[in-house]
């Protein structure tokens, strides 16, 4: 099978493939190539990427290999097409865009910038097709030469996008100036995303924000702080779940039973077959979904890093053109790590309430 597309082609997509074939061994110029590549993406809109994929998988020869990508690439609706959410799932996007990054090590920039620029949209995608791109790129860039490119969608119309691209942003970024005006947003989705940025951030700022992330009013902001701060060792944690897995509001109850299963642990048992029973049918399907997680574990697992945020609702069941990207950002006002040391809250400290809030004392 091709190791790329992950399947055999179909009919439909070989006679694409040969069409490619063809196309890229007879236009010899960039810009006519690009349009008889264009011409074809049109007809087969579907079938255009695994074809040109397959290509990729046929060639043995690196060099022969990275040739057929840069031709592939002057065709803008290559990875237009790619970026679709209706072509591939994450995780082979995800794959597939690794092993595109093993021959072009700039693909997470190309990417980057076929999401809307600060002054135009230059290859407009709908919604969805750029939250998918901001999410593959959390996954597949390294270090911090998208910030530049991509900061101003934090402020993005769309809270979708904006979520996502403070995901990207949080987790490279760290300027405490920065995540405060984050979590200071009243978009629940951004608040949680900058928590989840901050997740095996072990600073005193960072620990703080987790921290205060416990007062949020939304579920999922609270359930990536737990998670972050049960990262960083802070055994109050699992006090804390136990009291919000008896919480009235069940979106607190059922990201309750979603951290539980994410930390483990056989003491989180117990309240979640109580869970089992309760009256709503979200909360018994997180419950279960827990215990299902926990009980193949060993009683007591080790914190981990995790990858995907607290739910809203129960997770499913398988979940500008002339900017020059920067290698790093140099922030103007002191990162988190320069965070002047404070004391930090121990779990006595805290008075744990069925309410799901705390106060400190």
């Amino acid at each position: 099978m091709p190791g790329l597309v992950g399947r055999d082609l179909t009919v439909q997509e070989r006679l694409v493939a040969n069409l490619l074939q063809a196309s890229l061994a007879r236009h010899t110029k960039a810009a006519d190539l690009s349009n008889a590549l264009s011409q074809i993406a049109a007809r087969s809109p579907q079938g255009f990427c695994p074809a040109a994929l397959s290509l990729l998988d046929s060639a043995p020869d690196p060099s022969v290999r990275r040739k057929i990508y840069q031709q592939l690439v002057e065709c803008p609706e290559f990875l237009k097409r790619l970026m679709q959410p209706d072509g591939f799932t994450r995780q082979q996007l995800v794959e597939i865009c690794r092993e595109l990054m093993s021959i072009d090590t700039t693909l997470d920039v190309r990417l980057a910038r076929l999401t809307p620029s600060r002054w135009q949209n230059e290859f407009p995608l709908d919604v969805e097709s750029v939250v998918l791109v901001l999410d593959i790129l959390n996954e597949i860039s390294p270090g911090g030469r998208l910030i530049l490119l991509l900061n101003h969608l934090t402020r993005h119309p769309d809270r979708h996008v904006a979520s996502k691209a403070t995901l990207l942003i949080g987790k490279r970024l760290r300027n405490q100036d920065w995540v405060k005006r984050q979590l200071d947003s009243g978009d629940e989705r951004v608040r949680a995303n900058v928590l989840e940025g901050l997740w095996n951030v072990g600073t005193p700022s960072a620990r703080r924000c987790l921290w205060n992330g416990l007062k949020d009013k939304n579920n999922r902001v609270v359930g990536n702080a737990l998670l972050g701060l049960h990262q960083l060792g802070e055994r109050a944690v699992f006090e804390f779940v136990k009291r919000m897995i008896e919480d009235s509001r069940p979106p607190f109850r059922w990201t309750a039973a979603w951290v539980m299963g994410k930390i483990g642990g056989k003491e989180f048992v117990e309240p979640l077959e109580r869970a089992l029973q309760d009256e709503d049918p979200q909360v018994r399907r997180s419950a279960e979904r827990a215990l299902e997680a926990i009980r193949p574990r060993v009683p007591e697992a080790a914190p981990a890093p995790q990858t995907q945020f607290a739910p809203e609702t129960p997770p499913a069941e398988v979940a500008p053109p002339n900017e020059t990207p920067a290698a790093a950002v140099q922030p103007s006002v002191p990162t988190i790590e320069q965070a002047e040391p404070e004391k930090q809250p121990a779990a006595e400290d805290f008075a744990f309430h069925f309410d799901g809030n705390y106060q400190h004392q």
